[in-house]
């Protein structure tokens, strides 16, 4: 559940908006390079007993995120030469890297007050990559008796226990993924569809976020813009 979470506030929230601005391929390409090289990493440290394991899990972490990183880089060059005047590097970097989660933030701080930066950086870069990494440890470790915990939990009789548990884990991440390929079949649940709460508004910008919000801190608020 706590993947689930940061993933949707770091990653799901301001989607639409993102793949509107940006296209799906640069999007979800980012979004891949982050999670894939994990999952890739996490199948050397955690599938083979070899000594070299770690190495070459960190190993095929970095060739996979930085090969990655230079695709969305092709990508992100791509469309500013389709648009051209209305990016620079700063603000398309931005655009796909933080302003989502930075929206976000100050979304939550009208309600609970501050929320360091920290927090945003956290959610995006860190956080859900922990936790998955975490997840995958734990989904392949092996209890006293040599059985996965993965279905032998705790000790617990398959049935209901350790069924319930799998399809509660089933159930989330078929709910996230029906929310990133088809999100118009959860506006049931969206209360901003025809109820007194409001969406949240990502105005466009055409150039990068340059001013704080006074009396915050350096770095503490940095603030959407209307175009020039």
């Amino acid at each position: 559940m706590g993947l689930a979470e940061t993933f949707a506030a770091g990653w799901v929230f301001g989607l639409e908006y993102q793949i509107e601005r940006l296209g799906a391929p640069l999007v979800l390409t980012y979004m891949f390079t982050n999670f894939g090289s994990i999952i890739v990493a996490c199948g050397f440290w955690f599938g083979f007993d070899s000594g070299n394991a770690v190495r070459a899990g960190f190993l095929a972490l970095f060739l996979c995120y930085f090969t990655g990183i230079f695709v969305t880089y092709l990508l992100l060059a791509k469309k500013m030469a389709e648009e051209p005047g209305q990016w620079t590097w700063s603000a398309i970097i931005y655009e796909l890297t933080f302003r989502n989660v930075m929206t976000l933030r100050q979304e939550l701080a009208k309600v609970v007050g501050y929320v360091p930066a920290a927090w945003a950086l956290g959610m995006k870069q860190f956080i859900p990559h922990v936790l998955l990494v975490l997840f995958i440890n734990l989904a392949q470790s092996k209890n006293a008796d040599g059985d996965p915990l993965l279905g032998h939990y705790g000790g617990y009789v398959s049935w209901p226990f350790q069924v319930g548990g799998i399809l509660v884990v089933v159930f989330v991440g078929f709910i996230m993924l029906v929310g990133l390929a088809m999100p118009h079949r959860l506006e049931c649940l969206d209360r901003t569809a025809d109820g007194p709460i409001q969406p949240i508004q990502m105005t466009a910008y055409s150039r990068a976020p340059t001013t704080l919000e006074s009396g915050s801190g350096v770095g503490d608020n940095i603030v959407a813009f209307s175009p020039p």
